[in-house]
């Protein structure tokens, strides 16, 4: 039996946030006389405690422990208009601060030294940083541009209970080796399920007087399949749950159903042809909209994408304008923790800034409303909104949390299906696609290049107009270019499901929820997946082979 713990302070001094709030106040009063002095001094630092189990083919892959805590110093010179971290034009920079591992325990005076070591790092590095802004200023045309650091609205102070997390590992191992044994199939190449238990602490502390404590727990069980199809093309699929305790992953009947379900998919896909570039209406479902919102729309809700006079800036003057059809509206609203009883992975308390998070509205009945705020908002006067977000070693940036989409008009789905092929039929086409899976993309927001996005498929069956049945196909990726996507929203369908994940950006890996009702596009275009060249293994499994003779 394996059991995971971590360090928990219960009614003594918090050992880590009185090394950090001495080593602030040290550093504020030593550094007044330098030259170009640092205005603002944040610390984050982060603890994570987790343990991984992984099984493969039956039996235990990996058992892997981990323990880590990581500092992140942001060092500002200048002053909140206009400091060390703004965007360079002259030259191109990630701006990242660059961080390094904190030691465990709570040991203050080595905590200490740690954080001396930091701030001194970060100081130096802002300095330099502010010679090429003023360099900047002098030399290239105005900015219109809001404040780097935008003023805090109040001050949090909330220091969260620390969490135990103790997993008993030993029925979930037999559980992942009998889970894994149903992939081990003719159908899989490789396929795996793991789960990890993880307590991730953060501890945020500021020159204005932030203090807090948080603490997240999440369990997440994923099970992973791949093919490799006699075209050269990789086939993989993946299903994934999860939630702050053991009670919200599925049993060990759900779990092996699931494998056997996503096998079967599998084999299908292999068996499934190429589909062929195509342009007509399409049905995205649910989890498959939410993925799509998040890429093509979410994005260029980020206001820090307005404030770079490299950014296309799509809706930056468009609030008060219809982006959307009117039945349809969107929020992030990162303070939920769940939706119909689904736990939702984007929820927290505070931003990576110290701020509290707050549910946005982006989109009312089709109107654009406002964006998705850090402390660096595009505009002046416009305070952060709880949208700082960023992983550990990275500056935070605006980034979305929870997006949900709802509608005030739906159909049921057998009328979704009508409407999908009385489209088709209206555009003289023999079939239209239905988007089952999506797992994710990528999109354009920079003025240089065309603004497009590409979104990977990974389920999608043709829908025939003539009444046959149903065909799964593969090899699609969706592509288009935002505003003529959204102008092309037909009908949405009756319930609204969620995908969990994560998402990569400028500022790193945040995990993120999406949420959406199924959607008609009346017009979409899709060209072929990029795939490989390798053939298929020319020796059976062994496994394969013994289990089917």
């Amino acid at each position: 039996m394996l059991l995971l713990t971590t360090l928990c302070w219960a009614d003594e001094p918090d050992p880590v946030l009185t090394a950090v709030v001495a080593e602030l106040d040290r550093a504020s009063a030593q550094l007044a006389g330098i030259d170009h002095p640092p205005y603002y001094l944040g610390i984050e630092v982060t603890e994570s405690e987790s343990l991984s189990l992984m099984a493969e083919d039956g039996a235990l892959y990996t058992v892997r422990p981990g323990h880590f805590r990581r500092l992140d110093v942001d060092a500002r010179v200048g002053s909140p208009a206009l400091d060390s971290t703004h965007a360079l034009r002259s030259s191109t920079d990630d701006n990242n601060r660059n961080g390094r591992s904190l030691t465990l325990g709570g040991d203050v005076p080595s905590l200490q030294r740690g954080l001396w070591r930091e701030i001194d790092d970060s100081v130096r590095a802002a300095r330099a940083r502010w010679a090429k802004v003023e360099a900047d200023r002098q030399t290239l045309v105005a900015e219109d541009a809001g404040p780097d650091l935008a003023p805090l609205t109040s001050v949090p102070v909330s220091l969260a209970p620390l969490q135990q997390l103790a997993f008993e590992a030993g029925p979930w191992e037999d559980r992942l080796r009998r889970a894994s044994a149903v992939l081990a199939t003719p159908a899989v190449r490789d396929g795996s399920v793991s789960l990890t238990a993880a307590v991730e602490t953060r501890w945020l502390a500021s020159t204005e007087g932030v203090r807090i404590r948080d603490q997240a727990v999440e369990y997440r069980l994923g099970v992973t399949a791949d093919t490799l199809a006699a075209d050269g093309t990789v086939i993989s699929l993946y299903r994934s749950w999860q939630g702050p305790s053991p009670a919200a992953l599925p049993d060990e009947a759900e779990l092996l159903a699931g494998a056997r379900a996503l096998a079967d998919q599998l084999a299908a896909l292999d068996a499934a042809p190429e589909q062929d570039p195509y342009t007509g209406p399409v049905v995205l479902s649910d989890r498959a909209a939410g993925v799509f919102f998040h890429e093509i729309f979410g994005h260029r809700m980020e206001g820090h994408r307005l404030k770079r006079v490299d950014n296309a800036q799509t809706f930056k003057d468009m609030v008060g304008v219809a982006v959307l059809p009117t039945f349809l509206s969107v929020v992030d609203d990162p303070t939920r923790a769940d939706f119909a009883g689904v736990p939702l992975r984007g929820h927290y308390r505070f931003d990576d800034e110290g701020v509290p998070a707050e549910a946005v509205p982006l989109v009312d009945s089709g109107i654009l409303k406002g964006f998705l705020q850090s402390r660096s908002p595009h505009e002046t006067g416009i305070p952060s909104n709880g949208h700082g977000r960023g992983e550990p070693g990275k500056r935070a940036v605006a980034r979305q949390g929870n997006l949900i989409v709802t509608a005030s008009r739906s159909v049921t789905e057998p009328a979704l299906r009508a409407a999908l092929i009385e489209a088709v039929r209206s555009a003289g086409l023999p079939y239209g696609l239905w988007i089952d899976e999506i797992q994710g993309g990528f999109t354009y927001t920079d003025r240089g290049i065309p603004n497009a996005f590409q979104v990977n498929v990974l389920l999608a069956r043709r829908i025939w107009a003539d009444g046959r049945p149903d065909e799964l196909v593969r090899g699609i990726d969706l592509i288009g270019t935002p505003l003529v996507a959204f102008s092309r929203i037909a009908l949405a369908g009756p319930t609204a499901e969620v995908f969990n994940g994560s998402c990569g950006a400028e500022s790193g890996w945040v995990p993120v929820s999406a949420v959406a009702p199924a959607l008609l596009i009346s017009h979409v275009e899709t060209q072929r997946k990029r795939k490989g060249q390798n053939t298929p293994p020319v020796l059976p499994g062994p496994i394969a082979a013994e289990k089917n003779p």
